[in-house]
């Protein structure tokens, strides 16, 4: 069949065939399910608590069920008082970051810091449902949120 004819019966026909249209329809179907699947049966845990780094060290974990357990060595940088914890960078105490603690809500959230001029790490959204992090760059403290089972670190 020459090229101009298949062109005319391509012009002429039917935008969609029937079983263009079967399959269009087979695979719509799929991916509804695949989104339906994940959406009843996504498998997310509630968070049991979270963890600060500090230069890449966990020094304190926090069950929300229960109080903080800082890693030995690390007492002298980290003042507790109630819901709060005060991380400082180093044993001189110049630079810190205040973190809050929700234990109701289970949530964590840094509200003072003199990491830097801006401040930037107090104005991010707290660690809610065990879903992101906080990170202060100019002190190099993370917090993480912890699902499953919790470890805490090694005290004295």
């Amino acid at each position: 069949m020459p090229l101009s004819n298949l062109l005319q019966s391509i012009k002429q026909g039917k935008p969609f065939k029937k079983a263009d249209l079967i399959i269009y329809s087979v695979i719509a179907l799929i991916v509804c399910l695949i989104f339906v699947f994940f959406a009843l049966f996504n498998n997310t845990r509630k968070p049991t608590g979270f963890s600060v780094s500090l230069n890449d060290q966990v020094i304190i974990t926090c069950n929300y069920n229960s109080s903080p357990v800082v890693k030995t060595g690390f007492e002298k940088q980290v003042e507790i008082e109630g819901n709060k914890i005060t991380v400082y960078t180093s044993i001189k105490k110049t630079h810190y970051n205040v973190i809050e603690i929700d234990h109701e809500n289970m949530s964590v959230d840094i509200t003072m810091a003199n990491c830097s001029l801006s401040h930037d790490c107090t104005f991010l959204p707290p660690i809610k449902n065990g879903q992101g992090a906080l990170i202060c760059v100019p002190n190099n403290l993370i917090i993480k949120s912890i699902t499953g089972t919790f470890t805490p670190p090694v005290t004295g």
